[in-house]
């Protein structure tokens, strides 16, 4: 659409004549917009804010909820954790003391068993002595000749005590045996 403008300009004018100029103006074409039609794309463009500044106001709340969801979560694992680490440590301590205990009693109990063990190779020695005298008598009566040799009650006595010397040195024997493979196991 072409609009011509006029316009009036006084200092041109002669006191002769009286003239008026024109000045020519083109607009751009573009098509024209109704009023209802632009404050119904203004109410759309509204609308559409509206809506999009909603959606980030509650897209805004959610990652507000999320990150506390998120920190509460991690607080009460977090703490969770470390209250059963405690306990575990709590535990291993008292096992550890258990161990200590029981490494102390096997200490203990290894002394013991290695100074009953050397009392008890001692009285295997003197058992051995007692072998001896038992041997050494049961000799001097072999030795004797024909006509003094005879069956007495000091013959049984001799052999009771002997079978029993021998009994109690197996017994003796077996026992320091028993411990010392006993102390191999515990050291």
């Amino acid at each position: 659409a072409t609009h011509v403008y006029l316009a009036f300009n006084p200092s041109l004018l002669s006191p002769h004549r009286h003239s008026m100029k024109s000045i020519v103006t083109l607009e751009k074409p573009k098509s024209k917009v109704a009023d209802s039609d632009w404050h119904g794309k203004i109410f759309q463009l509204r609308h559409s804010c509206d809506v999009k500044r909603q959606a980030a106001f509650e897209l805004k709340n959610e990652a507000r909820q999320l990150r506390n969801e998120t920190d509460i979560t991690s607080h009460w694992g977090a703490y969770q954790n470390n209250a059963r680490l405690a306990d575990r440590i709590t535990e291993i301590s008292r096992w550890t003391d258990v161990l200590h205990k029981c490494r102390s009693q096997v200490e203990a109990e290894l002394r013991e068993l290695s100074v009953e063990k050397s009392l008890t190779e001692k009285e295997i020695e003197l058992y051995n002595l007692n072998f001896t005298v038992v041997n050494e008598c049961l000799t001097l009566r072999d030795e004797k000749t024909s006509n003094d040799l005879c069956r007495d009650a000091v013959e049984a006595e001799l052999n009771t005590e002997l079978k029993t010397l021998e009994t109690f040195k197996k017994m003796f024997t077996d026992k320091v045996q028993e411990a010392w493979e006993q102390m191999n196991q515990l050291q």
